[in-house]
């Protein structure tokens, strides 16, 4: 079995919660590829946890978002009921130590500007 802290970056890890029938994921999916594309090689590790199994919907989704992120696939919730249900897609970014240094409780348009920010801070 897979961990995020198999993919961690060594200065922050960024970890999205999605599900493929939330109208935000494909957005949510994209957004972080570009931001893996700008810090992926400053030290930050990308991985998203897509809820329920893998099926054709989330491997279209992941397709069509064109991004090369991590995913796993939290078939038994048991992930996700470590931080709740709703509001998906969600985003965390763990600092180098894996606690929690930054997080997005619902996806929204400030999302991205505030997870460039904690990025650019954390990988100085």
């Amino acid at each position: 079995d897979a961990k995020v802290a198999d993919f961690a970056g060594k200065k922050a890890t960024v970890v999205l919660f999605w599900a493929p029938d939330r109208w935000m994921a494909e957005g949510a999916l994209v957004d972080l590829g570009i931001e893996a594309a700008a810090f992926g090689d400053k030290g930050a590790g990308f991985v998203g946890i897509v809820e329920g199994p893998a099926n054709d919907k989330t491997d279209g989704l992941i397709k069509s978002a064109g991004t090369g992120l991590t995913q796993l696939a939290d078939a038994d919730g048991a992930a996700l009921a470590q931080v709740g249900e709703l509001a998906l897609p969600r985003i965390y970014v763990l600092d180098s130590q894996g606690k929690v240094a930054w997080f997005d409780i619902e996806y929204s348009e400030a999302t991205r500007r505030e997870l460039r920010q904690t990025l650019a801070e954390l990988t100085k």
